[in-house]
């Protein structure tokens, strides 16, 4: 390396350390959080980059004269970053001395104000009181210094709210003023408070330390409503019920006894009856240095407290862990213990001739403890407790048969809250009286269950199980479209273990092929969600039993074929060799499928689903047509008022960082993205709101993230920033899980592309923003926010968009729907452009044409009129006879003028269609460098090409004759 490179890549480093000190004192919240060492040591540091990039700098000169290298650039740099840092450290050199000249005249201890982080609402009163105690009420400092000490104490989304004031004094109250009006929310402080109170868990022992802190947890709530002027002194019957039941039985035994029944308790009784408790217990409890005299109690108190006094006699017994060596916890509730093998527990036990049941060193005492195995009911300790395995007969060539029987297992759909379906695996029981469902499927479909009424459920051997809570399910075939069950299930945590209990091999099971099967995965161990009873099994049975020999029995289902009774199966040593080529094969033939779908004509579709229909009810009913424009609502699958989409603020402000930084590092994309913002606002297509009026945990209001997507293709749009409706808020749902797709309205790629090509004369034109075009009504906009600001050193603002948005999922209906909309009102004075829009436009892009002159022109006038009429503007226009276009101005055209010698290619659809000769072609997909030497590839290269109207499938057809 030469020494000229050499100081060049020194020179480059030291402009790098200068460039990220300046960057850190660029950031609010990097100085407010900064200690003066730190920032000493920063300065220090600056002042050494420059004098070595000084002394690197004449060194380079000495080589290169003609260096270009810009020493002012880094010299106002310099001077800048230095001088922010000595504003700093001069801020903190004041406030320091002063808080302490303070605190001392008064002779008072260091009182620490806690951080205040904006997640929990409820810690914002307490923290703000004791700041304005601590620091708003201290004289000596300045409001410039108080707004350094706020910034101080704030963290994540409370600092976001203040972190671009500027350092002045002025912007010390406003500051203030932001978080109070933020975070200071009387109405939901008390909701906030009332639910923890109802949310304080219910105690497990009855002993002295649960009662104390349930009475402490009870009485700061209580305290704190009473301070927001809360008349919770009406509320002892409603209290003394919630918390009563609280409360471990013993307790509330003792509470009744003591009561006189005919007069009714108030909320001061109750908590001194547990405060006397709690000391009671205390006091009751025996000493650990009294270990020789055993503890006895009372007969009230055995009947009482028979776990206190069980704890009692083990903690006086054991006071040493034999396997950790540790005297605070015993064997059996050893960590170490529980986590080591159960091999290594029975070698531990029987080497150091522990009990096996109590796990204590008795020697050739017998043990006087008589419990019991909680997994098998043996006289055995349950840390001691071992799996038993499956007796397995090996033989010679270790391929032993073995009969598996199989119970019938469906696939369902099942609606959750929001109208989705979920996928789950049910088993058919035609032996069960009721139906079943676990509680996890429940909690994940959101659905509310009912408790009115106990349910014994009477099984093997006669147990009773007693299930209290059940719930309606809305079920789905996956067959049959139209078949729904409504089956009222009990709830239960678990049905049965995984089905079937082993992997079965099908290889050999003469299952015919063409019959669709109600679970494709019959044969591979899953978890059974729902168990449905007899009332829906018998009803599911349609015509058709197959019986294959010495296998199993296939009974055709509403939900297909279920598949049942006893199948040979060979258990081999590869079970994960061929787990992997059952999942590879599976996923070959959905390749092989798809290639013939694509193939294939389309389908009409002979009805519509609930989902589109209401879609279509919502459109209809929200559609208004005013001053030349459309106006909808989203589709969403209930009121907005009922979304329960939780907090997205804080996810879309992460990604908005994310976004910043980006463009930081790439100074051209920062222009295009700020020009495209710019320019979305100044089209009246967003605008700003005061983020403080939302209540950003609601569930009808919504963040979007956003980030740029580049088409080098477009010709006129090379970047555009897409919205993110997919974003998963934090209560796991985004906008688009909440929202209808609609259905298609516009006619298919393949009718659209066979009559284009009927014509002898074509024309083709784009609808320019066409979403954009079409406005969402105003009770909806709040669903439609972004986050942005030009550069980092701005507040942060919130946009909200006006229109139709790409990136939600209703998104293309809602726009092609305002475009069918507008061709019906106006077809019988623009019949020509109303039919062309109808049958041969797609999404935005409109494929005409006629077969006469004179019928183009008039053609292509009453499109650019009726269009007009909606506030859509047409632009990329284009033809196979130029002269139609010649009142077209240049910019509006897709080419400004014909060149024989030039190639005029434009994409139609995603075919590639020359404008002068009039035809399609294809080109190869590009192969990347790779070696097509597989199948598996061969498919895939394949399967880029698009031939919608099959035009080169013999060519294709070849190819696949391989497979």
């Amino acid at each position: 390396m030469s020494e000229l490179k050499r100081l060049k890549i020194a020179r480059a480093h030291c402009k790098g350390a200068l460039t990220r000190i300046e960057s850190f004192v660029r950031e609010p919240a990097n100085i407010a959080s900064a200690t003066i060492d730190v920032l000493e040591a920063r300065k220090d540091k600056l002042i050494s980059v420059l004098k070595q990039y000084e002394s690197i700098q004449l060194d380079v000169l000495g080589l290169d004269e003609e260096d270009s290298e810009d020493i002012g650039e880094m010299e106002d740099k310099y001077y800048m970053t230095l001088g922010k840092i000595n504003e700093a450290i001069k801020i903190l050199n004041k406030s320091e001395p002063s808080q302490s000249n303070c605190m001392s005249s008064s002779k008072l201890p260091n009182v620490e104000v806690p951080t205040f982080d904006g997640k929990d609402c409820t810690k914002f009163k307490p923290f703000y009181e004791l700041f304005i105690a601590v620091i708003d009420n201290n004289r000596t400092l300045s409001d410039v210094q108080k707004l350094f000490y706020l910034r101080k104490y704030l963290l994540d989304e409370a600092l976001s709210v203040i972190v671009n004031l500027p350092l002045v004094n002025k912007s010390y109250q406003e500051a203030l003023t932001l978080l109070k009006k933020r975070f200071d929310n009387k109405a939901r402080s008390i909701c906030n408070h009332i639910n923890i109170l109802l949310d304080i868990p219910p105690m497990l022992k009855g002993t002295a330390a649960p009662i104390r802190t349930f009475i402490s947890q009870v009485q700061q709530q209580l305290h704190t409503l009473k301070n927001l002027d809360e008349p919770i002194d009406s509320w002892d019957r409603v209290l003394i019920c919630i918390l009563n039941r609280k409360l471990d039985s013993y307790t509330i035994l003792a509470f009744q006894l003591e009561r006189d029944p005919q007069i009714l308790p108030t909320m001061v009784e109750f908590i001194a009856f547990l405060e006397k408790r709690a000391m009671a217990l205390e006091d009751s409890a025996p000493h650990k240095s009294n270990d020789s005299a055993p503890h006895k109690s009372n007969c009230f108190d055995n009947k009482l407290r028979p776990v206190v006094r069980a704890a009692n006699v083990s903690t006086q017994s054991i006071v040493l862990c034999e396997f950790s060596k540790m005297k605070d916890h015993a064997i059996f509730n050893c960590p170490k213990f529980k986590m080591v093998t159960i091999e290594t527990r029975l070698s531990f036990v029987k080497d150091h001739k522990l009990c096996s049941i109590c796990l204590r060193d008795y020697s050739d005492h017998v043990c006087k403890y008589k419990f019991k195995c909680r997994i098998c009911k043996k006289p055995h300790n349950t840390l001691l407790h071992v799996e038993e395995e499956a007796k397995v007969s090996l033989v010679s060539n270790s391929n032993a048969c073995n009969a598996v029987t199989l119970l019938p297992t469906v696939k369902v759909k099942v609606i959750d809250k929001y109208g989705r379906d979920i996928y789950v695996r049910a088993l058919l029981d035609s032996g069960s009286q009721a139906s079943f469902v676990t509680n996890t499927l429940v909690k994940e479909l959101n659905l509310k269950p009912f408790s009115n009424s106990s349910s014994n459920i009477i099984g093997i051997g006669n147990k009773i199980t007693v299930i209290n809570q059940t719930i309606n399910l809305s079920l789905r075939s996956c067959v049959y479209k139209d078949i729904t069950f409504n089956v009222n299930c009990l709830i239960v945590d678990s049905i049965t273990t995984p089905l079937p209990q082993n992997f079965v091999h099908i290889s050999q099971s003469n299952i015919p092929e063409h019959i669709l099967l109600s679970d494709d995965q019959f044969n591979i161990p899953s978890d059974i969600s729902i168990l449905l009873g007899v009332d829906v099994y018998f009803n599911s049975l349609l015509n058709g039993c197959i019986k294959i020999s010495d296998g199993p029995v296939l009974q055709n289902t509403v939900f297909g074929y279920v598949v049942a009774g006893k199948i040979e199966t060979k258990n081999k040593n590869s079970h994960l060799v061929s787990n992997f080529v059952i999942c590879d094969e599976g996923k070959l033939e959905n390749v092989m499928e798809n290639f013939w779908i694509t193939e294939a004509l389309p389908q009409p579709i002979t009805g519509v689903t609930s989902e589109l229909h209401k879609s279509e009810i919502i459109f209809q009913e929200s559609v208004t047509f005013e001053h030349n424009r459309f106006s909808v609502d989203l589709p969403l699958i209930c009121s907005k008022d009922e979304l329960l989409l939780g907090d997205s603020f804080s996810i879309a402000w992460q990604r908005f960082l994310s976004l910043e930084k980006r463009l930081k590092q790439s100074p051209m994309l920062s222009i295009m993205y700020k020009d495209f913002i710019q320019q979305y606002v100044a089209m009246g297509h967003a605008k700003k709101v005061d983020i403080s009026t939302y209540d950003i945990n609601s569930g009808s209001v919504y963040f979007l993230s956003h980030h740029p997507v580049f088409n080098e293709d477009s010709k006129t749009t090379k970047l555009r920033v897409v919205f993110d409706g997919s974003m998963k808020t934090k209560n796991k749902i985004s906008l688009n899980d909440v929202m209808l797709n609609g259905p298609v309205v516009q006619s298919e790629i393949f009718d659209i592309l066979v009559l284009f090509r009927s014509y002898l004369f074509t024309l083709l034109c784009d609808i320019e923003k066409m979403f954009r075009c079409v406005l969402i009504n105003d009770h909806h906009t709040s669903l439609q926010n972004i986050l942005w600001r030009k550069n980092p050193d701005m507040p942060i603002i919130c946009l909200q968009l006006q229109t139709v948005t790409y990136g939600l999922k209703s998104s293309t209906f809602l726009a092609t729907r305002c475009l069918l909309e507008l061709a019906n009102r106006y077809k019988n004075c623009y019949p020509l452009a109303a039919k062309a829009i109808i049958l041969i436009t797609y999404v935005d892009d409109i494929l005409a044409g006629s077969d006469n002159i004179d019928e183009l022109h008039l053609l292509k006038y009453e499109l650019i009129e009726l269009l007009k009429l909606g506030n859509f503007n047409l632009h990329k226009w284009c033809s196979n006879h130029h002269p139609v276009l010649e009142d077209i101005p240049n910019e509006c055209r897709y080419f400004e003028d014909l060149n024989i010698n030039r190639d005029y290619v434009i994409k139609a659809l995603g075919l590639k269609y020359n404008i002068v000769l009039d035809y399609f072609y294809f080109e190869t997909p590009c192969c990347e460098g790779k070696v097509l030497n597989t199948k598996r590839s061969i498919l895939g290269f394949i399967g880029k090409i698009f031939d919608p109207l099959g035009l080169i499938g013999p060519i294709i057809v070849s190819a696949k004759l391989i497979m």
